[in-house]
């Protein structure tokens, strides 16, 4: 795929999900074994938005059919976002705190995540999480990071008990 049509592939794509998921008929007409792939192939060039991708859509959407992986498109649509993501130096953060975070504190976050993990961009979402005394969990990538006064604790609670 050209790298600068991936923009318009991903545009395309979520459009498509998000008529799959909210759809019912559209997912309906999609599964069912009695419409011939032809026309469902018709209709999803109807309603791609961005004609300058229809053809290798079309052409994506016949092999998925071919596969008998319609069903999992959302699941398929979700992986090309992240990988997208990560290929343009992308990553969502999760970041646990016990209180509201400013938008300042939300950058500093952003920024040095960028800074120590080597990306472009860092889209951090915040949640409140009373649970903590203070500090803040951090979840980048699957990784977690505990700058939580309760993990200092357990830290230094296995330090004194010698584990």
């Amino acid at each position: 795929m050209d790298i600068e049509k991936s923009d318009e592939v991903l545009d395309s794509l979520l459009a498509f999900k998000e008529l799959f998921e909210q759809d019912d008929s559209f997912k309906v007409f999609l599964l069912n074994f009695n419409i011939t792939l032809e026309k469902k192939l018709g209709v999803i060039e109807k309603v791609l938005p961005d004609k300058s991708v229809q053809e290798l859509l079309v052409r994506f959407f016949e092999l998925v059919f071919k596969h008998g992986r319609i069903e999992s498109i959302v699941e398929i649509v979700d992986d090309f976002v992240e990988l997208k993501k990560k290929l343009s130096g992308e990553i969502d953060a999760v970041v646990y705190s016990p209180y509201a975070l400013t938008k300042k504190d939300i950058e500093s976050i952003a920024n040095v995540i960028k800074e120590k993990l080597h990306y472009k961009a860092v889209n951090v979402e915040v949640i409140e999480d009373k649970t903590l005394v203070g500090g803040i969990l951090l979840n980048v990538d699957g990784k977690i990071y505990d700058g939580s006064v309760k993990g200092e604790l357990e830290k230094l609670a296995k330090v004194l008990r010698g584990e």
